[in-house]
């Protein structure tokens, strides 16, 4: 009865078949629509991720619509049409968040390496993007010897922040400051970091100012 034809209800029954061969067109303005509590049956690999079309390079996401959208990453990832992810920006200060006193989750430092060049009395400054909290500076010593009197003082514009450091060291020898005065080691942002570097002697006072502190509210 069914010779040679590809598409057929079931003898008796309330199946429609389409043999090897049959096919079934849904023309344009029709639609294949299974509702709420129906079952589509699928067999294994029938939707094998290479039958579904994707533009290279781009995702599947649930739109505002409740809708499935073919969308590219963005933001600080990129991801290669391999599924590769790569950090599109490193991890810097500018990603570090605020650290609260006491908070369970501890804070992130930021750091300020800071060149001072061998050069007269006078002032290296930075102007911080973000109010920073100081909490300690290292300072190492580089081309030479300080020699006696010369000094490097960490400030918050013109106030002190750090005891004066004694640089009469040394090349390759480390100090620190001695004192960090909590009255004036928060920076505000756009606040100036200020190293002051006095030179009293012929001696070279090159040196790096490693200045480590935390993001504050």
């Amino acid at each position: 009865m069914f010779e040679n034809v590809k598409v057929h209800k079931t003898q008796g029954g309330d199946e429609l078949v389409v043999e090897s061969g049959g096919k079934i067109t849904i023309k344009a303005g029709g639609e294949l629509d299974v509702q709420d509590g129906a079952t589509l049956n699928l067999a294994d690999g029938i939707h094998a991720p290479e039958d579904i079309g994707l533009s290279s390079g781009k995702i599947i996401v649930g739109d505002g619509s409740d809708l499935g959208a073919a969308v590219t990453p963005s933001g600080d990832l990129a991801m290669s049409n391999a599924g590769a992810f790569t950090i599109g920006a490193v991890v810097n200060g500018a990603r570090v968040a605020n650290v609260v006193e006491a908070q369970v989750l501890g804070g992130v430092p930021v750091v300020h390496v800071i060149n001072i060049p061998d050069a007269v009395t006078g002032n290296v400054d930075v102007v911080l993007t973000d109010k920073t909290r100081i909490l300690d500076v290292i300072v190492l010593k580089t081309a030479g010897a300080g020699g006696s009197g010369d000094l490097i003082t960490v400030k918050n514009g013109a106030t002190a922040i750090t005891n004066d450091i004694d640089i009469n060291i040394a090349d390759k020898v480390v100090s620190r400051a001695g004192t960090i005065d909590d009255a004036q080691y928060e920076i505000a942002a756009a606040g100036t970091l200020r190293i002051t570097r006095t030179k009293a002697s012929a001696n070279n006072t090159a040196c790096k100012v490693i200045v480590i502190g935390m993001r504050v509210a």
